[in-house]
């Protein structure tokens, strides 16, 4: 249940911060945060990352369909913490951004950094939560997953020794002569 109630707050902020963009702004317009440094850009992406597929935004969102049924799928299947929450963070961002898609044909973006000189691409909230789950699913792999892998081993090695038992038994109970 918790991991709903995060997907959908996850959701509400990327949708509220949007609509505050859209409704406060013009298409375009920048307002300076911190000079030289960050923006508030409004700006639609109709492609992904980076701009990638612009354009081709039915197949973006088919692809987000699936990602996000089988990440929660996925979800449903893992009772470790760290993995539950980052597919949630992933979750509601790819829904955050695929509710733009669909209902605008292209996503919202306005937050614009310039980085050692280089403007990054702009993006906004649900990328910051698909960014963060990420992160938080490398930390799984990379943290947990051996002592995951570990505990399944020895689940796996209990059950063929007790399957080695049965055998023997049902072995010796053929091989007793009957009276």
């Amino acid at each position: 249940m918790i991991w709903a109630i995060i997907i959908v707050i996850g959701i509400i902020l990327d949708q509220v911060s949007k609509h505050l963009i859209t409704h406060f702004m013009d298409l375009y317009q920048s307002i300076p945060v911190i000079d030289g440094f960050f923006d508030i850009h409004y700006v639609t992406n109709t492609g992904g990352a980076w701009s990638m597929l612009s354009g081709h935004t039915w197949l973006l969102t088919l692809i987000s369909v699936l990602m996000v049924a089988g990440l929660i799928f996925y979800m449903t299947r893992t009772r470790h913490a760290c993995m539950r929450l980052g597919i949630s963070l992933i979750v509601g961002g790819a829904i955050g951004n695929m509710i733009d898609r669909v209902f605008a044909g292209a996503v919202v973006d306005f937050l614009d950094f310039i980085i050692f000189g280089y403007d990054f691409p702009v993006f906004n909230l649900a990328d910051i939560l698909v960014v963060c789950g990420t992160g938080l699913l490398i930390v799984y792999v990379i943290g947990f997953y051996d002592a995951v892998q570990a505990k399944l081993d020895q689940a796996t090695e209990a059950v063929k020794a007790a399957e080695d038992v049965e055998v023997i038994q049902t072995e010796s109970l053929q091989e007793e002569p009957e009276s």
